[in-house]
């Protein structure tokens, strides 16, 4: 009897000890794929920051230099080229600007310092703001819009939000549609929800950058058909957004057939 109590016991200790075992090499190994995403994570922060401090630094240098022109030459200056001079350092200025007001936006939400207040919205009416928004853009390349979307198309959202979604991606669809190109604005209630489009008769983008499109510390800022830059926080901003809403986005593109953003809200976020 005691000995098969010993031989119970020591089966127990054996059971224990390689449970533990297990436990720890699980804990090890948890605690590998922690460290290599957080160093994975460190680099692309890093890498995000490079690419932040490049195209900052270029609108920036331009505008004390085109001062120092001016200010060094000005009487021997034509008003022509003075207001040259000052029509780029206005471009720079609004650059700046623009990259400041992503950067701040995008940082908000990754720490979730941006209130999520969804309400009844009419995506229509988005669309309606953010053409005006941009209507002397697209009246300076002379570009067509198409828009094809309903006469109603509502959904339960913030609409704060999904205004910066549709204004990031009709922005980028400008920047990479030429001169007297077309853009297109579609949308449709669908069993799943409400989803809607933005497409262009730009140049397009290869698998590559479509991989890297929503990837933090991935450079894929290419300049627009009129030379426009940009840094692809625009897009981060999207995606970040679009996740709030447990929605979807996907983007159809080959070289040279244009662009197609297309964004998918659940039907759990629809006005019933």
């Amino acid at each position: 009897m005691f000995v098969s109590f010993i031989f119970c016991f020591i089966f127990v200790v054996f059971m224990i000890v390689g449970r533990l075992e297990a436990d720890r090499k699980r804990y090890e190994n948890e605690l590998i794929e922690s460290r290599k995403k957080l160093i994975q994570i460190n680099a692309e922060r890093d890498r995000f920051f490079a690419i932040i401090a490049h195209d900052l630094m270029s609108p920036s240098f331009a505008i004390p230099e085109l001062l120092g022109i001016i200010m060094s030459d000005y009487d021997s200056c034509t008003d022509k080229e003075i207001k040259e001079s000052i029509t780029a350092i206005y471009k720079s200025s609004i650059q700046i600007c623009a990259l400041l007001e992503n950067l701040l936006t995008w940082s908000r939400s990754i720490t979730g310092n941006i209130t999520f207040s969804p309400a009844i919205t009419d995506i229509v009416k988005l669309f309606d703001s953010v053409y005006l928004l941009n209507a002397e853009r697209i009246r300076a390349k002379s570009i067509e819009i198409k828009n094809l979307l309903p006469a109603e198309l509502n959904a339960c959202c913030d609409s704060h939000m999904i205004e910066t979604v549709i204004r990031n991606i009709v922005s980028n669809a400008i920047k990479f549609t030429p001169e007297k190109g077309v853009i297109v604005f579609e949308g449709q209630i669908t069993e799943s929800g409400i989803a809607f489009s933005i497409k262009n008769s730009g140049a397009g983008m290869d698998e590559d950058i479509r991989k890297k499109l929503f990837k933090v510390g991935e450079r894929i800022s290419r300049p627009g058909t009129n030379g426009e830059h940009g840094t692809g926080i625009g897009l981060l901003i999207v995606k970040e957004f679009i996740d709030r809403h447990r929605g979807s986005i996907t983007v159809d593109s080959e070289p040279g057939r244009g662009c197609s953003f297309k964004v998918l809200l659940p039907k759990l976020m629809l006005k019933k």
